[in-house]
């Protein structure tokens, strides 16, 4: 599995099949020409937690123990600090005890990372649309 931070209008041109480590910006999920594109693996879902960890960054989130990425990221956010490394959540010691989880402070991390991009972000659907748990006769 992979994810990529790239334009959309891009995405017709990647042909790799590779799983890639990924570097996304922190808090650009919702910019302009900032989008996530993702690609399932082989069926055994080696790469879940890795995919769950680059969309966390690119929610606001960074890694539990680390202070805030800077208002040029996320701005209002105070970070991770409250939040230690060696409790092993998603954000903090890989395979840790924990790491199926988030801490408290990537939930918040989401917030401010989300909402300071306004709900043109996260709304996106288009009024005139059912919703998905709506059932259309």
């Amino acid at each position: 599995m992979h994810i990529r931070n790239v334009s959309m209008s891009a995405i017709k041109d990647i042909k790799s099949n590779v799983v890639t480590g990924v570097v996304g910006r922190i808090g650009a999920i919702c910019l302009e020409e900032h989008f996530v594109a993702a690609a399932t693996d082989d069926g055994n879902f080696r790469g879940v937690k890795g995919a769950a960890r680059q969309l966390s960054f690119l929610m606001g989130a960074v890694e539990d123990g680390q202070g805030p990425p800077g208002n040029e990221f996320v701005r209002g956010s105070d970070g991770s600090a409250g939040c230690k490394y060696e409790d092993g959540y998603l954000m903090g010691r890989p395979n840790g005890r924990k790491s199926e989880m988030l801490s408290r402070c990537s939930g918040h991390s989401f917030i401010m990372g989300i909402r300071q991009r306004g709900p043109g972000c996260y709304d996106r659907t288009p009024r005139n649309e059912p919703l998905d748990n709506e059932i259309v006769e």
